[in-house]
């Protein structure tokens, strides 16, 4: 196989498309396996923007409103996932921020946002807000009346507290 170079459209690949471009590759694949993973993801964002824009007093500011609540959602789902990773899987904490000159308080809160809150910030952006690709969602996926959303932020919520409690339990 030939070193690929900056700038090059070629990719190595572990099923035997070494020498296809990245293009090509997923082109091969059909519409329907793209976004299947996805779909979930972009069906409870169309449920909540759709709700939020119903809500009378959230016409204005639905997109830091929805921006805000999903990304905190995110966040407390990624903290839970990396906190079992690290604690019962890894048994060694890899995923944290300590700097020097702040408090143990002020390095938790800083970890917190940069860590975990950014990147879930910095996706949301991504996958919904940019070129404004939530209009395309909006008409893609139904609208569900906010139950979805409602099921997802409070699974993102009450789960790792219903950990954490369980944990607590059962190892003091």
């Amino acid at each position: 196989m030939q070193p690929l170079y900056a700038g090059s459209r070629m990719t190595p690949s572990l099923i035997g498309n070494e020498d296809k471009p990245v293009d090509d590759q997923w082109n091969n694949i059909n519409s329907k396996e793209k976004y299947q993973t996805m779909r979930l993801y972009y069906k409870i964002w169309v449920d909540f923007i759709t709700r939020l824009r119903l809500i009378d007093g959230s016409k204005d500011n639905w997109e830091l409103t929805s921006m805000i609540t999903m990304s905190v959602a995110m966040t407390f789902n990624l903290i839970s996932v990396m906190s079992i990773l690290q604690r019962h899987i890894f048994h060694y904490y890899f995923f944290k921020l300590s700097l020097p000159f702040f408090s143990s308080f002020e390095n938790n809160i800083f970890s917190i946002l940069i860590l975990f809150l950014l990147p879930c910030s910095v996706i949301n952006h991504l996958l919904i807000f940019r070129r404004e690709r939530y209009e395309m969602l909006l008409k893609k996926y139904p609208y569900n009346n906010g139950r979805l959303f409602v099921a997802y932020f409070s699974i993102s919520l009450f789960f790792p507290m219903i950990l954490m409690w369980i944990g607590i339990f059962l190892y003091h």
